[in-house]
């Protein structure tokens, strides 16, 4: 695991899920394993993964949450995730009349997904100095 700068993330949290699907059709994604969290080199390992389809997500005090998609077809192996983990974006918002004046008491709404499996939740929020910093991911 590293960061933007090439260097180690040390104490990350990795999770895995693997695909699922009771049919050809429909499917989502169920915890593997416990979490594990990477060393002082940004080193991680999880063993003993049968064949499938698997997603890894990583999440690091200071960066964004990122992801990596994995398929395992031969049984035990070794294989390697090169997760890069960034800044989280900040965004903004400065809310402005016709004329140029900052609009006072603006209200600005915030639709987030969460979850392995998409779900929504939307918030509204008051922009008292009408600086407000979204918390976005990469995803």
């Amino acid at each position: 695991m590293l960061n933007h700068e090439n260097k180690p993330v040390n104490e990350a949290v990795v999770a895995l899920y693997r695909f699922h699907s009771p049919s050809q059709r429909f499917g989502h994604f169920v915890p593997v394993a416990s979490p594990a969290t990477t060393d002082i080199s940004g080193f991680f390992q999880f063993e003993t993964l049968a064949d499938g389809y698997y997603l890894i997500v990583v999440q690091a005090k200071g960066y964004a949450r990122s992801h990596s998609t994995r398929t395992i077809n031969d049984g035990p192996t070794h294989s390697t995730a090169d997760i890069r983990m960034q800044f989280p974006v900040k965004v903004a918002i400065d809310l402005k009349d016709e004329a140029g004046q900052p609009i006072q008491g603006a209200r600005i709404r915030s639709f987030n997904i969460s979850g392995m499996n998409g779900s929504i939740r939307a918030t509204q929020m008051l922009l008292r100095d009408l600086n407000y910093t979204f918390p976005v991911s990469d995803q």
